[in-house]
């Protein structure tokens, strides 16, 4: 006779961590969304010219910079086939 589920009773302690969690959230995406795009933004720029040690050590022909899934694709199907042990 009694088959319904008894009713989820949310207390206000609960709702308002609910908001805080889904704040939290948007302020972390945000974050990292204005982080990504600044250090884009100064990684494009001249400064980084003069700073040897983020040029790559080595040259090579998988890396496609306006292509960066196929170029990254392309250099793991390089390793797979990469002898054990050899230096990359």
């Amino acid at each position: 006779m009694n088959l319904s589920d008894p009713p989820h009773k949310v207390s206000n302690i609960e709702r308002m961590l609910n908001k805080y969690i889904i704040a939290l959230f948007l302020v972390l995406i945000s974050l990292c969304a204005t982080g990504s795009l600044l250090f884009g933004n100064w990684l494009g720029s001249e400064s980084t010219a003069k700073m040897w040690y983020l040029a790559p050590l080595e040259d090579t022909t998988t890396f496609n910079i306006d292509d960066p899934v196929s170029s990254s694709f392309a250099r793991s199907r390089a390793n797979l086939h990469s002898k054990p042990g050899a230096a990359d």
